[in-house]
């Protein structure tokens, strides 16, 4: 038996070691002495594991740079390491992932044994030995997802708190459904935040289904900065899709985020999402993602060759139309000084020299006003003469009165 001989640090140690990280051997320290000294001890001692090893790492960080370095390094084991083989059976090397843990659960669901799903584990990785994981992982796993599974709500709101301390724009609100449960949560951070007030003048609106143990829709809102990267702006777990909850979401985001207004929201189509921006944002854009709108070319075009030729020139349209939308924009004023100084952007032909970029945004206007035509809604913003918003309208209408230049001026007030 291993003689106890506790290890003790000075005063100065332990006020070290609050500031860096200690790496330990696995076999560090002894086992209690009151397990051992039992006296009315039914089974007999397991095998001893520790054995006061010294071996130890510690890092610390550069008190001027802030750069870590190690301080301390001790190799000196007192016992024989373990063969490299047996290495991945160690705790700190066991892992289930959450592939598995999906896998499980939706095994344990239709009601198979731990033991048949590590069988069934082992056999889909090539063999036991393969695993990265032991069956008692896979008990410990379940019993505390047991455990949890009464104070998720709880566990959630005390992590929230902890960010809180140190991140006071931490924000985050929550519902309480008829059964007194949390049902709807939303959150977002200081990073978010910021993010949003840079880059949040388009935002896409979208709720993603069966990602999350408690197959509830998760809504994102996220956007793109100026590295051409994804930015989540905020996140809500909801109980439902229904109208009034999209505007509960929309009304939190509204003022987690001070007040800012959306400009552009881009969603998957859902009536509820369409509806829910209209009511709290009413001056904001909503438009169909890429992805919606190539799924409803392809479905009801059935032409594949168009469906590709849209595929591979739809950013060029969008920046072409962009371009057509605003043309007092600086970077479109830097363009026209570059490719069309002296005319106009409907009306330019792409060089021979130019760039392969430019020449993709040429086609994609050219494609666009070939193609495309104007949505009226009220007509303040399409003019009657040069834009296209006459199915087959093959050369612009003259008109005689100069006080008529939009479609508007054509439609009386009130009339249909």
């Amino acid at each position: 038996m291993a003689s106890l001989k506790p290890i003790m640090y000075s005063a100065a140690e332990i006020l070290e070691m609050e500031f860096n990280y200690m790496y330990l051997c696995n076999r560090e320290g002894f086992r209690d002495r009151k397990w051992l000294e039992m006296q009315d001890r039914k089974r007999e001692h397991k095998v001893f594991t520790r054995y006061g090893c010294l071996a130890e790492m510690r890092i610390k960080p550069n008190g001027d740079s802030g750069i870590w370095y190690v301080s301390r390094f001790v190799d000196d084991h007192n016992q024989d390491l373990l063969p490299a083989k047996f290495v991945p059976y160690l705790p700190s090397y066991r892992k289930i992932s959450d592939v598995n843990l999906a896998h499980i659960d939706s095994l344990r669901q239709v009601g198979i044994s731990i033991p048949k799903i590590y069988e069934s584990i082992a056999a889909q990785a090539g063999g036991f030995n393969l695993v990265p994981f032991t069956k008692r992982d896979m008990y410990n796993e379940v019993r505390r997802q047991c455990a949890l599974r009464n104070g998720d709500v709880n566990a959630a709101l005390r992590f929230f708190e902890r960010c809180a301390r140190g991140d006071e724009k931490m924000f985050w609100r929550f519902e309480v459904g008829p059964d007194q449960h949390m049902s709807d949560l939303f959150w977002s951070d200081r990073r978010s935040q910021d993010d949003y007030k840079i880059f949040g003048d388009v935002l896409a609106f979208d709720a993603t289904y069966g990602r999350n143990k408690y197959n509830l829709p998760v809504v994102v809102f996220s956007g793109v900065n100026h590295h051409n990267q994804t930015c989540v702006f905020a996140t809500a777990m909801v109980s439902c899709e229904s109208q009034a909850l999209y505007v509960w979401v929309l009304r939190k985001f509204l003022e987690c985020m001070g007040g800012k207004a959306l400009k552009l929201v881009i969603t998957n189509g859902d009536r509820s999402m369409r509806l829910a921006i209209q009511e709290v944002f009413p001056e904001a854009h909503h438009r169909l993602c890429s992805w919606h709108l190539l799924r409803n070319v392809t479905v009801n075009v059935c032409k594949p060759r168009f469906t590709m030729l849209l595929r591979s020139c739809a950013p060029y349209i969008s920046n072409a139309w962009r371009i057509l939308e605003n043309p007092n924009a600086i970077w479109v004023q830097v363009l026209e000084a570059i490719y069309y100084p002296k005319e106009d952007f409907k009306d330019v032909k792409a060089g021979k020299a130019a760039s392969w970029m430019w020449k993709s945004i040429v086609h994609g206007k050219d494609f666009l006003l070939r193609n495309g035509r104007w949505l009226i809604r009220n007509g303040k913003r399409v003019g009657i003469e040069e834009d296209k918003w006459i199915m087959n309208m093959d050369k612009n209408i003259i008109i005689r009165n100069n006080d008529i230049k939009f479609v508007k001026d054509l439609v009386d007030e009130g009339e249909g």
